[in-house]
Order: structure tokens, then C-alpha cells, then sequence
């Protein structure tokens, strides 16, 4: 008798392993179109604020919440690392609060420029124009 339990339990375990299993994989998430979805919303904020200060509380939230997004989640495929990477990179410059000044919108959007002619004429990176615009519309 005592074998037969030991035989359940270890059926039930099984079951119950591999039932949690496909849970945890249904409930994964998308890094990069979450990723692209919280650049769009930082976009549209961005747009509807008129105080550059408040501008920049927004960029600085969103900036968080996706470094928070990747690093709680798996690695993407390379190319999605890449992108997301090249945004995170050509805006990581940008200052604290404290020491954020309106004056200097232009050394900033240099900053992204500069960035951005690194590479080749006839290379396009879509991640790097978009932290330009992101800039862009805070200084705006």
C-alpha cells in the first residue's frame, strides 16, 4: 500500500509540475512590444504636456519603468536587444532632475545627433531617431 502512495504523489507532482509549467510560458511577456508601447504612450504624454518640467518628470518615470521592463524579464532575440539597447544608450546622457536645464536642450539633442552619425549614411537605426524625438519633444 505505501508503495501505491508513493506512486500517486509522484504522478500528482508530475502533473501538477508540468501543468505550472505551461502557465509560467502563457503568462510571458513581450518585452519588446511592451517595450515599443511604453515609447509610444512617452510620446503621446510628451506631446499633450506643455511645462517642460513636467516633460521631463514623464521622460524620467518612462525611462525607469523600461530599464524596470528589461531587466525583470528574459534577454529578447539579438536584433530586439539591439534596438532596445540604442534607445536606452542615446538617452542614458540625459541628467538627473536637479540638474536638468532647458537652456542646454540643444547640447542635448546634439548629444542624440552625435549618436546618430556614428553610423553609416545608409544605415538607419530607427531606435536612435526615436530617442531624438523623445528629446525633441521635451525640450519643445
Amino acid at each position: 500500500m505505501h508503495r501505491i502512495q508513493i506512486f500517486r504523489a509522484l504522478i500528482f507532482i508530475f502533473l501538477l509540475g508540468g501543468s505550472v509549467a505551461g502557465a509560467a510560458r502563457a503568462a510571458k511577456v513581450d518585452v519588446y512590444s511592451e517595450f515599443q508601447k511604453k515609447i509610444e504612450k512617452l510620446e503621446t504624454d510628451l506631446k499633450k504636456e506643455k511645462d517642460i518640467t513636467k516633460k521631463y518628470d514623464s521622460f524620467l518615470k518612462s525611462y525607469r519603468e523600461l530599464s524596470d521592463l528589461r531587466a525583470k524579464n528574459p534577454r529578447q532575440a539579438e536584433e530586439k536587444e539591439l534596438n532596445m539597447s540604442l534607445f536606452m544608450d542615446s538617452l542614458a546622457f540625459l541628467p538627473e532632475k536637479k540638474e536638468f536645464q532647458a537652456k542646454k536642450c540643444a547640447d542635448y539633442k546634439q548629444e542624440v545627433t552625435s549618436m546618430m552619425k556614428s553610423y553609416s549614411k545608409d544605415q538607419k537605426e530607427p531606435f536612435v531617431e526615436r530617442a531624438f524625438k523623445v528629446v525633441d519633444l521635451i525640450c519643445k
